[in-house]
């Protein structure tokens, strides 16, 4: 038996797309029912309705298979293998194993080498494929499949385990658990996991970790473990978490998040060279977020001081939003104070909300105190009627 080993495609075709295909045949063949009511109707189907149909593949994957069909020779056969996995697409992919599988020669192991590929890494095409091959082999009697079934439900098996081993090792090892996190399939989970290891790395290697993060490929893992290095080094070396963050991650919401993390954490430290740097940001969501972080925190500190801050800010949206930030964070002890300084937000629709969410709620606490301070403030008259209309 010869084994032919096949290098992964970047894009793989997802569970959805085979039982999608399941159902075309099903349905084609008159049988009716789906892939996932009725699993037996897919072990018994004959065996002619697992063999590609010649009209859904171009000549040229007709033309290769064939090629590699009557190939005996091991390395011409991995070389014609490797081309036709570059060539096949999504669509075309089942059809094109079906045909390799129904070959009883070394083709039928390059069959199962492309399934291996393609299963590699996504736990869900693992158990549909076991599925495949279950098929396979009562209708066709693979020698090999047997085989790549135990394989495949070994693999599947040890990535139902994996995550729960490497959260448990990420404190202690997290080195080892980001390598085991890398073994699990594309998605959220794998990402979360890798993020969840970079972050106790760092907590305990800042260096290590951000060199680590910085040398990875680019996607969705890379940005999150970025983040969250980024995040961690905020608790000792704010400017080395922002450079980091600034330089190495791409601008989008992940930076964004990493960037207001850094801040909460030199806000609770040094919240006055944390407002210098805030000050230097464009106008927008994220000078936003930073800027409601940064006084919340600041005003717990030292309210006095973030007072002076807000007051020195230019006229715009930037002191627009830390006024607002300000008058809310000081509402609950000091609601008429909050009023005042709601009043002095320049944007009129943003000034009207947060003067009638203070006083609403003023007037939900202690409402006789809080009508005799707005009736005798010194207000808009349009803003008293709005504020005491919400007692009613």
């Amino acid at each position: 038996m010869v084994t032919v080993a096949v290098s992964r495609r970047s894009s793989r075709p997802s569970e959805d797309h085979f039982k999608r295909l399941d159902r075309d045949r099903i349905a084609a063949s008159g049988s009716g029912g789906d892939f996932e009511s009725s699993p037996n109707r897919l072990r018994t189907r004959p065996s002619h309705e697992f063999v590609a149909l010649d009209g859904v593949l171009s000549s040229n994957l007709n033309a290769e298979i064939a090629s590699i069909q009557g190939e005996s020779d091991p390395v011409a056969l991995r070389e014609k293998l490797e081309r036709l996995s570059a060539d096949v697409s999504e669509d075309e992919f089942s059809s094109v194993v079906a045909a390799l599988l129904s070959n009883p020669s070394s083709a039928g192991d390059a069959g199962l080498g492309l399934i291996r590929a393609w299963a590699d890494d996504n736990e869900g095409l693992v158990a549909h494929w076991i599925e495949v091959l279950a098929r396979a082999w009562g209708d066709q009697n693979l020698p090999q499949a047997p085989a790549l079934i135990q394989e495949l439900k070994d693999q599947a098996e040890r990535l139902a385990r994996l995550p729960a081993t490497a959260y448990e090792i990420a404190q202690t090892q997290p080195e080892e658990a980001i390598r085991l996190a890398m073994g699990l399939p594309n998605g959220s989970a794998r990402e979360a996991l890798i993020a969840h290891s970079a972050l106790e790395w760092a907590a305990n290697d800042p260096q290590a970790a951000a060199k680590w993060a910085e040398g990875t490929k680019p996607g969705a893992a890379r940005e999150k473990a970025l983040r969250a290095v980024a995040t961690a080094l905020g608790d000792t070396d704010p400017i080395a978490a922002a450079t980091l963050a600034l330089n190495s991650m791409k601008a989008g919401r992940p930076m964004e998040d990493a960037l207001v993390s850094i801040v909460q954490r030199w806000a609770q430290k040094d919240p006055a060279n944390a407002a210098a740097w805030v000050a230097q940001f464009p106008d927008g969501s994220l000078r936003d977020a930073a800027v409601d972080n940064l006084v919340g925190r600041w005003v717990d500190r030292d309210g006095i001081e973030a007072a002076k801050w807000v007051s020195g800010l230019p006229a715009g949206a930037g002191q627009d939003q830390a006024l607002s930030t300000f008058a809310s964070k000081i509402a609950l002890t000091h609601p008429e104070t909050a009023l005042l300084w709601a009043g002095r937000i320049g944007d009129d629709g943003m000034r009207q909300r947060q003067m009638e969410n203070v006083g609403a709620n003023w007037l939900k606490r202690d409402a006789a105190v809080a009508r005799a301070w707005i009736e005798n403030a010194n207000l808009p008259d349009s803003v008293k009627t709005r504020l005491l209309a919400q007692q009613h």
